[in-house]
């Protein structure tokens, strides 16, 4: 913490992928706060608004019940962080619960190919299925709504470690 930087927060702007608009950055409540993120990027030609939200369902809800890590979200990993890119999506909601973990991140592995499979096969129902379920994926994600998170979890047979 000797340099300037280091208090720096939110290098670059990240936007919602339910409002397209660009989230706030991040104000942590103490200067020494840190927080790490396990961010996923996806290669893919797709939307990438709906790619962040197919991510929200098929990883943020049930991170909801894997990861403890709830007080990260006051300052990063709310629903639908997404950053554009070249290549596809950054998507910035999960926190790094799952990165030192062979089986997590074959979890993570899995479910951003089950966004894409779903967001491709689905052209009509999932994208509609997701109108209708965004605002209780975003709640779940946003409020650590565990029982909620089940709910979701069951309806769409989302895979959970």
């Amino acid at each position: 913490m000797q340099h300037p930087l280091a208090f720096t927060f939110g290098c670059e702007p990240d936007f919602n992928a339910w409002t397209g608009e660009e989230n706030p950055k991040p104000k942590p409540p103490h200067p020494f706060m840190r927080s790490a993120g396990g961010h996923v990027h996806i290669e893919t030609d797709l939307d990438p608004k709906l790619v962040g939200r197919a991510c929200d369902l098929f990883m943020g809800v049930p991170a909801v019940l894997m990861d403890n890590g709830a007080e990260r979200k006051k300052l990063y990993g709310k629903a639908g962080a997404i950053r554009f890119k070249p290549y596809g999506v950054e998507y910035r909601t999960l926190s790094n619960f799952w990165i030192f973990d062979e089986k997590l991140i074959r979890w993570v592995w899995k479910n951003s190919k089950r966004a894409l499979t779903e967001i491709k096969k689905g052209q009509d129902y999932f994208p509609e299925s997701l109108d209708v379920d965004g605002e209780k994926i975003q709640h779940c994600i946003n409020n650590n709504d565990v029982k909620l998170a089940k709910e979701l979890v069951k309806e769409y047979n989302i895979y959970v470690c």
